[in-house]
């Protein structure tokens, strides 16, 4: 029987189970045994890891691949969260939640940001923060770590743990605008954020991708089909993590854009009256007001005869 850690240990099925002496796996070490074999990309964060993952998946797939995964969420694509590939590459959530993303030794990390939460398991910031420290060092040697250098935790984590990788040829990536660059000290700010705008639902990012990506740096439009500067991040994170995977990186690029979304992030459900009406999941104080900032930023960016002064109601 496989469960996870929110589920209570009064479940019913857990109880029979133990009754019946029959084993009892954490969802982590599940996982941790089906991607033996596999190159792996990971994808951690307080926030983001749903939607990252997701779109890692669908630009794989939309490359040629067919990656084995594990989401947190439905892809709208397929209606599943998981499925086994045929070609080696495995791409996954890592769970901090109860420290046990350390289940898992991979090949290549993407740190979406690091806020506060989870203090009901380790008590203090401090704690939840360093479980960040020990995975970085589970990257597997010759690996990659990829930071975003627009949020002050992830950047930091970055600057905290890259000389140590790179003694081991981990690579130590960074991606965004580069806000707080200067607090990542040996990381290779390897995909820039030159501009982002809202249009229509989603949004256009430009971005400057440089080694050790690509040869020559070149700059690349990243369409992207849910709203907000923050899944702009996530989609130039999903790019970063899959090209150290092995994708190319036009393909990758490309299939950013044909990601359909994720079920309950940012999910479209109906208009009547003049309302659109969006289904979300975000629960975290930082990720509500993500959701509202890109559902303002997504009625902006219409003409005025489309709604274009229209306001939000969470």
């Amino acid at each position: 029987v496989t469960t996870y850690a929110a589920i209570p240990k009064t479940n019913p099925e857990l109880v029979a189970a133990r009754s019946r002496g029959i084993p009892i796996l954490l969802r982590p070490h599940v996982l941790a045994e089906l991607m033996a074999g596999h190159r792996t990309l990971l994808i951690a964060g307080t926030h983001g890891k749903t939607s990252t993952t997701s779109m890692s998946v669908v630009a794989l797939q939309r490359g040629g691949h067919d990656p084995s995964f594990a989401i947190g969420g439905e892809l709208n694509e397929s209606g599943t969260n998981a499925h086994h590939g045929s070609d080696g590459l495995f791409v996954a959530e890592a769970d901090e939640s109860d420290g046990s993303l350390l289940e898992y030794t991979p090949d290549v990390v993407v740190v979406t940001n690091i806020d506060v939460d989870h203090l009901d398991f380790f008590g203090t910031i401090e704690r939840y923060v360093a479980v960040f420290d020990d995975f970085a060092d589970r990257v597997a040697d010759g690996g990659t770590l990829v930071v975003c250098l627009d949020d002050p935790g992830a950047a930091a984590l970055g600057g905290r743990v890259a000389s140590r990788l790179h003694e081991r040829g981990v690579a130590v990536l960074g991606y965004g605008a580069g806000e707080f660059a200067s607090s990542a000290p040996g990381v290779v700010h390897a995909a820039e954020l030159l501009s982002w705008q809202a249009r229509g639902i989603g949004g256009q990012a430009r971005v400057r991708f440089s080694e050790p990506l690509v040869a020559q740096p070149s700059e690349h439009t990243l369409t992207l089909t849910l709203p907000g500067k923050h899944m702009s991040l996530n989609g130039i994170g999903a790019v970063v993590g899959c090209v150290r995977l092995g994708a190319d990186l036009d393909q990758t690029v490309r299939g950013i854009g044909a990601f359909g979304g994720v079920h309950r992030r940012f999910e479209f459900r109906g208009h009547r009256g003049g309302v659109d009406v969006i289904d979300d999941y975000a629960h975290h104080p930082t990720e509500v007001a993500a959701v509202l900032t890109a559902a303002r930023d997504m009625i902006a960016s219409r003409p005025a005869n489309e709604g274009g002064k229209g306001r939000v109601i969470a």
